[in-house]
């Protein structure tokens, strides 16, 4: 059986399937879920919960393919089995480092950015920027590449040149950098920022760059 879904967040009741012309009928439901999807069950009447061992080695590989979310015992068809359905938020955290060099006329910062992207993919993400830096660039963090923050090759799984564009967009008194990815993005994905700030001698003051990936989890 398919049904279409024609918006979302949607609720819906699991189907009963009857067998004619037998004295009994129980069984087990299990309920699979895109990763795209948050799904809750909001009724669960003469069903009984079961644990899902065994499920996700029965479930795809692939990004698209459902994966185990609840099983459920019935012991008659006498069951009101009710979910809801909504788009999954994504939950992202993010680990940067920084390294900032003065020099008599220049200060210039390079910045790394490691994603960890979880529940759904993103297109894009966005990064509040230090004032009066210029010359803004973002490149990908290659595999095996020395780190330039000296801990030897980055060791960091990444997608290889994950960045597509970038922008820098003036929101209030602040400037935000956004990033967008080749494609969707889920998992790991990692980046540097560089920029540089032109200096008024060898006395003036030097800020250390800070930076706010906004709508993340955590940045540490």
């Amino acid at each position: 059986l398919e049904e279409a879904i024609d918006a979302l967040p949607t609720e819906f009741s699991i189907p009963q399937v009857r067998a004619e012309n037998v004295v009994r009928q129980r069984g087990t439901i299990d309920i699979g879920k895109s990763r795209e999807l948050e799904v809750e069950t909001v009724t669960a009447d003469g069903v009984t919960q079961q644990s899902l061992v065994g499920a996700e080695e029965d479930s795809g590989t692939a990004a698209n393919d459902p994966r185990p979310h609840e099983r459920y015992r019935y012991l008659s068809l006498h069951f009101n089995l009710a979910l809801t359905a909504r788009e999954a938020e994504p939950l992202i955290e993010v680990d940067s480092a920084t390294r900032f060099v003065v020099d008599t006329d220049t200060a210039r910062f390079l910045s790394r950015f490691d994603y960890e992207i979880k529940r759904a993919g993103i297109f894009s993400t966005r990064i509040t920027l230090p004032d009066d830096f210029e010359g803004i660039d973002v490149f990908a963090t290659q595999r095996n590449e020395p780190d330039p923050f000296g801990g030897g090759n980055t060791g960091t799984t990444v997608i290889a040149d994950p960045v597509e564009d970038f922008v820098i967009e003036e929101e209030g008194d602040a400037r935000v950098l956004v990033v967008t990815f080749r494609n969707r993005t889920e998992g790991r994905v990692s980046f540097q920022v560089s920029g540089r700030l032109v200096r008024d001698g060898a006395e003036a003051s030097a800020t250390v760059p800070v930076f706010e990936p906004l709508g993340v989890e955590r940045h540490d």
